[in-house]
């Protein structure tokens, strides 16, 4: 089913024609992230990492705002899951730059409402196209339950009352032992992260690594 969604999207959405943020033609030396010059250096990089509370570091591609914003928001709610291959790009860079060594994937999953809603879960398929990338397993383990709440609209002081307790392990025998990989699209308050790396650590990891694609916190 996946081969199949993916063979549809590349008839659709040719790879490399169009910037994937301002949708101008690309030169040939623009192909790879499928970004123009511009908005190539528009993307703000994040320089330095930051630790949660339960000392977790997090590793962080670029500053949610501007070009990055708006590529999460496209592949999320704007029918355009293809950017989801250049954001698996980009955290592909950040997992060799951090000389990073997992033993497999864990992405943060959408609950069932958004998933139907998509037709997809929006991590998934950064997992799947990073997966290939630096030649390692997604771990499908951790789940998340159905709540009917957006977190977007919630107070950040009251986000990880909101989130707690809302994952959990469906299948804890490809998780126990290992080194995983954690990936989110964006850090905002660290609510959701923490609660996923819990849960995790309930399922008996070895080690956790994370990374997201932008980070919101400042």
């Amino acid at each position: 089913m996946n081969s199949f969604f993916q063979k549809l999207l590349d008839v659709i959405y040719p790879k490399g024609l169009t910037c994937i943020s301002c949708e101008n033609e690309l030169g040939d030396k623009e192909r790879e992230y499928s970004l123009c010059a511009k908005c190539f250096a528009n993307l703000k990089k994040v320089e330095d990492d930051i630790k949660l509370g339960n000392g977790i570091t997090v590793h962080s591609c670029f500053h949610y705002d501007d070009v990055a914003r708006q590529l999460v928001l496209s592949y999320k709610d704007s029918d355009k899951p293809y950017i989801s291959e250049y954001m698996a790009k980009f955290i592909k860079d950040k997992y060799i730059d951090k000389e990073i060594n997992a033993d497999g994937i864990v992405f943060v999953p959408s609950n069932v409402k958004k998933i139907n809603k998509r037709g997809y879960d929006a991590l998934k398929q950064v997992a799947i196209h990073l997966s290939k990338m630096i030649n390692i397993p997604v771990f499908y383990g951790l789940e998340k339950k159905i709540i009917g709440v957006d977190l977007t609209q919630v107070a950040k002081e009251k986000r990880a009352e909101q989130v707690k307790d809302s994952f959990y392990i469906k299948d804890d025998a490809c998780l126990k032992g290992k080194k995983v990989l954690l990936i989110d699209d964006v850090i905002t308050t660290g609510a959701t992260l923490n609660e996923c790396i819990h849960t995790l650590n309930d399922g008996k990891i070895e080690k956790i690594y994370v990374i997201t694609f932008t980070r919101a916190l400042h």
